[in-house]
């Protein structure tokens, strides 16, 4: 599964959780792929140790996550639609 915000929104309304920032080596999540050597060791040393873990959100929290995640999905569905269509006007034109 990629490491993305949707991905992350996903798994926090399923399981309502999120990764505790408090002792995250940075002020937000970074991606993987983007991290430093020695971010990316912290932050497995985190989770091993127990400093970073997920938290129980508020049912309010949740659905605060759930909105944002409604908007990045019509945001992208958009996106496609947009696609699409620009790809049949093309058509269009050509014929």
């Amino acid at each position: 599964m990629a490491w993305t915000r949707r991905t992350y929104l996903q798994l926090v309304v399923k399981w309502k959780v999120e990764i505790d920032m408090m002792n995250y080596p940075s002020n937000c999540i970074i991606l993987p792929r983007l991290a430093d050597k020695d971010h990316a060791s912290q932050v497995v040393k985190g989770w091993k140790i127990g400093m970073i873990k997920w938290v129980e959100l508020s049912d309010s929290d949740v659905d605060a996550c759930r909105g944002e995640l409604a908007k990045i999905m019509n945001d992208a569905a958009s996106g496609r639609r947009r696609m699409v269509e620009g790809d049949g006007q093309e058509g269009n034109l050509s014929s």
